[in-house]
Order: structure tokens, then sequence, then C-alpha cells
């Protein structure tokens, strides 16, 4: 369990942001059929190459900006952010999934008239 807590102070928290972010526009709808696998691969995908970007961006400001975030501020936005950034992620989860099943049996219904109008009139 020691291990956890190291790796929770080590993640950069920049990084986790881009990361959702990636991650849940990674799950929204799209015109590729994806299965349960193949959508799980490509979501954590898009959340490492995220991660790894946001990762950069706060390297980056931190090189030619020069600032960094004190003591207080960093023990704060652990102690405060860490649970905020889990009570968004349990919202969003919950939030998410009955509109992307509207949005998915909207689409399915939409293809299936279209493919039928259409074999109809290619007569």
């Amino acid at each position: 369990m020691d291990w956890l807590k190291r790796l929770q102070w080590n993640l950069n928290p920049v990084g986790l942001g881009f990361g959702a972010a990636g991650l849940l526009l990674s799950l929204t709808p799209s015109l590729l059929p994806r299965d349960g696998v193949l959508q799980g691969l490509v979501s954590g995908l898009v959340f490492g190459i995220s991660y790894a970007v946001g990762t950069g961006f706060s390297r980056l400001f931190e090189r030619l900006t020069g600032w960094r975030p004190s003591a207080t501020a960093r023990r704060w936005g652990r102690i405060v952010g860490w649970p905020l950034f889990g009570v968004l992620l349990v919202v969003a989860g919950f939030a998410g999934p009955p509109r992307r099943r509207r949005s998915a049996a909207w689409w399915s219904c939409r293809r299936c008239r279209v493919s039928t109008s259409s074999g109809s009139s290619s007569r």
C-alpha cells in the first residue's frame, strides 16, 4: 500500500486534467463502431497520450516562467484536489452513460432507417 501513496503524490495534476479530458472525449459516440475491448484500448491510449501532453505543458510552463506553487499550496491541492477530482470522476461516470445510451440508440435507429429507405429506393 506504500507504493500507492508514493504514486499518488507523484502524479502531475495538470497531466491528470488533460488525461481525464482526453478520456472523456474518447468515450463520445463516433461513426466507427467499437466493441468493449477496442474501446478500452483506445481510451487507455488516449489517456496516456493526453497525460503526457499535459505533463509536458506543465514542465514547459515551469521552465519558462520559473514559477512553482508554494509548499502550502501544493499540500492544500493534495488534501482538497484529490478528493474533488475523485468526486468529479464519479459524477461524470454516473451522468455520462444514460446520455451515451440514448445517443447510441438514436444513431442505431437512424442508421436502420437510412439503410432501409436506401435499399427500397435502389430498385
